[in-house]
């Protein structure tokens, strides 16, 4: 297809999505928030405290709350899965320990005796639904015994906390990369985590433990460290390791005034580029270069912030960051490489660089939030924050603090999301710049980059839902020589993951997704997709030196299915078979490609 071609049905789709999500703009009724998955839940836990719909309040503001009720579903119960009358897939929950109630009750911002408000009952709902453990946390306001008084009902059900596998991505018959993991998310039903981990990659795997702590000893303190080894794949030689610290209070509300963070990582391994299952070859004065070289990266920062406003928040953040990064060719570098080409390639390579100095940061946003189903899962309740977002930091890097570079450092984000009669619009802009001399002859603007990306999802119509998604990333006098990549693993399913690379990106993505079928409690949606995009040195096409990289845009269709298990997963499993528009050679064929893996496409 001819970029005129390109540029007509790009502006199809958002003519589309427009004409779509303004179809009921101005007479639309109420959406449908609730799904039959939960509310039944609820309903279920209404029906075990012999309460009904009539006993729920819909005036509770103001009224004192007397009594805080918790039900907690185990989770699989009778009937969640086919043939339930022959298999007992209950005996399952004797090797889960159920979240405990002190656990549940420690995140609610609200306590018996205070007048009610339905911003704390919000929130609290909110913060819930991101603890990893559970698939489910609803909050539902009761009568009391006396018309000034009100009863709080929490229905939540557990998510399968010992896992054997957190990460998995298919590519055609391979298995591109997994991450296996035995870990238990909720050990002892206390929302701590302890997991042995295992996993790979085309190059290698990858041996460690974790243990993150919620919350110590009952605090807001949280903790977390990582350590691990990587192994080559091919000579099962340790070739490097990594740890992670992390230590801090973080701002786990609304009304939290203050928070502090502490942590460190220092990784070293051997990095490879892919395009899929094999190395990634770079054209470097004429030869082709496995693109592979050492890295040695040690970082560390410690924070405090202070945060002002409820609903129109302010977040203020001060602190001290400390990085250091090395890189260098392996030393099984191809002896076959030329010197020349061998120091050209090194060119290519991430600046190895040491600094340190102070950072601030500023956050704005407003705290308004809707709840919708079907947007990223299937069925369950998701927590979206609706209105502007602006990010800023300033860093400055200073050789009088012990190491050798001198910088000044600026990014920032401009984020804004709408809802309105059914329709969900986002957009987001992102940029940065350093200014730093003596390093690049071209000039001291350095690490330029802009990422400018736009989404929109219509009012459902009937079972249907159009998703639209367009993305553009620029990089310029790039010092980290960052590589952004398109494939079966990030928006271009019909080509192996990894299959374009370059200096900067652009993609469309298009979908109707259809709502979830509920099949017992497994859900069940199917999606026609359209994908297109490049990932370009550079997005004129137009090198340095002055000659034409030219265009390599692709293009896909297909179709899929997504799975939601609300028992073990909030994520679906995403199941994908993409058709490509263009012959991988001359006398090729359009041969399909299947990938899948946990959490939607876009």
């Amino acid at each position: 297809m001819r970029r005129s071609g390109l540029i007509r049905l790009v502006a199809a789709l958002l003519a589309i999505g427009f004409v779509v999500g303004s179809l009921r703009f101005a007479h639309a009724d109420k959406p449908n928030l609730r799904g039959q998955y939960e509310e039944k839940l609820i309903q279920d836990a209404l029906d075990r405290l012999k309460l009904s719909q009539a006993d729920l309040d819909p005036q509770p503001d103001g009224k004192i709350i007397e009594e805080i009720l918790s039900d907690a579903s185990k989770v699989i119960l009778p009937g969640d899965f086919p043939l339930s009358k022959y298999i007992p897939w209950t005996w399952l929950n004797a090797v889960h320990v159920r979240t405990r109630h002190d656990v549940i009750a420690r995140e609610l911002l609200f306590h018996v005796g205070e007048p009610f408000r339905r911003d704390l009952l919000e929130e609290s709902g909110r913060n819930l639904r991101t603890l990893f453990i559970l698939s489910v946390a609803r909050l539902v306001v009761v009568r009391g015994s006396s018309p000034d008084k009100v009863r709080v009902l929490v229905v939540t059900k557990d998510q399968w906390s010992l896992r054997l596998n957190t990460e998995f991505r298919f590519d055609q018959a391979r298995l591109d990369v997994l991450s296996f993991q035995f870990a238990e998310h909720n050990l002892a039903g206390r929302n701590k985590r302890l997991s042995v981990d295992f996993g790979f990659d085309p190059g290698r795997y990858s041996l460690g433990m974790s243990y993150t702590d919620y919350r110590i000893w009952g605090s807001r303190h949280q903790f977390k460290l990582i350590g691990g080894l990587y192994l080559n794949r091919q000579t099962s030689q340790v070739e490097g390791g990594q740890l992670y610290f992390q230590v801090g209070r973080p701002l786990f509300s609304l009304r939290t005034r203050f928070g502090w963070e502490a942590k460190l990582q220092v990784v070293k391994d051997i990095a490879r580029y892919f395009s899929g299952g094999t190395i990634y070859l770079r054209n470097v004065q004429g030869e082709e270069v496995p693109d592979v070289f050492n890295r040695e990266q040690i970082a560390g920062q410690i924070q405090v912030q202070y945060s002002a406003g409820i609903v129109h928040k302010l977040n203020l953040a001060l602190g001290f960051r400390v990085q250091h990064q090395k890189y260098g060719l392996p030393d099984d570098f191809p002896d076959t490489i030329s010197d020349a080409v061998r120091s050209a390639y090194r060119q290519l390579l991430p600046r190895s660089e040491s600094a340190s100095g102070p950072f601030v940061g500023l956050n704005l946003y407003t705290a308004r939030y809707i709840r919708l189903k079907d947007i990223q899962t299937l069925a369950l309740t998701e927590d979206l924050r609706l209105g502007p977002e602006l990010n800023l930091e300033l860093r400055y890097a200073w050789h009088g603090f012990g190491f050798s570079s001198d910088y000044l450092e600026a990014s920032g984000s401009l984020a804004s999301q709408h809802y309105l009669s059914g329709n969900l619009f986002s957009y987001e802009v992102k940029g940065g710049v350093r200014l730093q001399y003596g390093i690049d002859p071209r000039g001291s603007l350095l690490n330029q980059y802009l990422t400018a990306q736009v989404r929109e999802i219509t009012p459902a119509l009937g079972p249907f839902r159009l998703h639209l998604s367009a993305k553009l990333q620029l990089r310029g006098r790039d010092l980290e020589q960052q590589r952004m990549t398109l494939g079966s693993d990030s928006g271009l399913r019909g080509y192996a993951p990894r299959a374009l690379q370059g200096g900067s990106l652009y993609r469309v993505n298009a979908e109707i997704r259809t709502k979830g079928i509920n099949l017992w409690t497994i859900h069940v949606g199917a999606v026609v997709f359209y994908d297109g995009g490049d990932a370009p040195p550079v997005l004129n096409g137009y090198l340095r030196d002055g000659t034409y990289s030219g265009s390599s845009y692709r293009q896909d269709v297909g179709f899929g299915l997504r799975l939601g298990l609300p028992q073990f997963n909030r994520e679906v499993i995403r199941l994908d078979l993409g058709f490509p528009l263009e012959s991988p050679s001359a006398g090729g064929i359009y041969a399909p490609r299947f990938s899948a893996e946990f959490g939607q496409a876009f």
